[in-house]
């Protein structure tokens, strides 16, 4: 059986916007469907956008708008833009890939800088050094280390740490010979935490 989304006041063909704001709850389905058992006719989103189902009827023609259909198109587009902002903003805190060649990864510095940072700050650490990034004279420097949640819950604690680390790292590399980034890590069988610095001194440039 064929049906329609008709305005619930006057049986008119719904227009598009009251269908993509009646559509936009489709997202809420699993309420929808509970919804749909009470009221077969109308859902959450016929009852915010004003519409219902209705038989199809041949006699009842939609005459298009196209001034409301690019409303609703232009519309739709700042849902989709306002939903994706979160994520614009996720991906925007992360560090931008640098492209260091990985055939320059320095076994031995990388080595040697988890030594020093296990004497010096008695943590565990993950480093890895690149001789070389893509264009530029520069080392690459990524270093993960493990600590304790007081260091990363109490500001205190996590910028005497991270003065300390950064004394290290500037004794064996110079501000602006590399770029890089510290991720100072807390992980448990169920969770983790973490801090980043991200050390690219080009930005400021």
């Amino acid at each position: 059986m064929k049906t329609q989304i008709v305005n619930n006041a006057d049986n008119l063909p719904a227009g598009p916007m009251k269908c993509l704001v009646r559509n936009i709850f489709c997202i809420l389905w699993p309420i929808e469907v509970i919804v749909i058992l009470f009221s077969p006719g109308r859902r959450i989103g016929d009852l915010v956008a004003g519409t219902k189902v209705i038989s199809y009827d041949p006699k009842s023609v939609f005459k298009p708008n196209f001034k409301t259909i690019g409303l609703s198109f232009a519309f739709s587009f700042m849902i989709i833009f306002a939903f994706s902002i979160p994520f614009i903003a996720l991906m925007s805190s992360e560090t931008k890939a640098v492209p260091f060649l990985k055939e320059s990864f320095n076994d031995r510095e990388s080595s040697s800088m988890d030594k020093k940072l296990s004497e010096n700050l008695k943590l565990v650490s993950d480093t890895r050094i690149y001789d070389k990034i893509e264009g530029e004279n520069l080392k690459f420097i990524s270093i993960i280390i493990n600590v304790d949640p007081d260091i990363l819950d109490n500001e205190d604690n996590f910028s005497l740490l991270k003065e300390r680390f950064e004394s290290t790292l500037y004794t064996e590399y110079a501000a602006k010979t590399f770029v890089g980034q510290a991720k100072f890590v807390h992980k448990t069988e169920n969770s983790s935490s973490q801090r980043i610095v991200n050390y690219d001194w080009r930005k400021s440039e």
